[in-house]
Parts: structure tokens; C-alpha cells; sequence
């Protein structure tokens, strides 16, 4: 069976949580974390927010520490696409499979295709808001 996007957006809600992180330039802390993937049924896409802030019984509690957004996107044929964007200005397109095991697992299977890491100025864009 083909994975399809519609396979997989049963995870399209909010979910939390807590975690514990430890990396090699950060120094170990506690987290609580939020992620919210929507899919609006038209399109072949899952959009996803995930954020995390800092859980501890000092001052730092509550403040952020991670913000990401992006896409998973249904190319067809069981293959997917996942451009995401962080706030320190990193963009990551990843492309790869999804392939469904029983009716309980589906594993999505991500290479990096592209990774963007330090910003280029381009041309200028305008926008405008209207408050009115």
C-alpha cells in the first residue's frame, strides 16, 4: 500500500510534552516542548509548528529555546518532502519514504537534499499590512 499524506494525517493535533536535552555545545537542561501539525485537506501537506522553553525552578523557566515550522509534503508514489525552518536562519529540505509496516507504524525514511545554513542577501522585498 502507497503511503499518501491522507495515511498519515491522523497526527495532525497539538501535542506536549516534557524532555530532557543534552548536547555537546549546550549545557544540559530540562524542557517543556509543543507541537502542532494541521492539515487542512486540500493539499497534500502537513504544516507543523514546534516549540520549546526551558523547564526549571529558577528565572529561566519559560523562556524559549527552540522554534521550528514547516512542511511535510505528499510528492506521490510513497515518496515525501520535509522543508523546515528554524529561527537561528537554518532552512533544511529533506526528501525520502514513507512505508507503512501494519496498521499501527508507518516509518518516514528523510535524507537532507538541501541545507542552508548562513544567510546571502538577495534583492529587497516590500510589504505591506493594511491595519484597515
Amino acid at each position: 500500500m502507497i503511503v499518501t499524506i491522507k495515511t498519515i494525517a491522523f497526527i495532525a493535533r497539538q501535542w506536549e510534552g516534557v524532555g530532557h536535552a543534552e548536547y555537546p555545545t549546550i549545557a544540559p537542561l530540562d524542557y517543556t516542548e509543543d507541537l502542532v501539525i494541521s492539515f487542512n485537506k486540500k493539499d497534500p501537506v502537513l504544516h507543523y509548528e514546534q516549540r520549546t522553553w526551558i523547564k526549571s525552578p529558577d528565572q529561566r523557566n519559560g523562556e524559549p529555546i527552540f522554534w521550528e515550522s514547516g512542511f511535510i509534503i505528499d510528492k506521490g508514489e510513497g515518496m515525501f518532502m520535509l522543508v523546515s525552518a528554524q529561527k537561528s536562519g537554518r532552512v533544511e529540505t529533506l526528501k525520502g519514504t514513507a512505508e507503512q509496516f501494519d496498521n499501527e507504524r508507518i516509518k518516514l525514511t528523510l535524507t537532507a537534499f538541501q541545507l542552508i545554513i548562513t544567510s546571502v542577501w538577495c534583492n529587497p522585498a516590500e510589504f505591506f499590512f493594511f491595519l484597515s
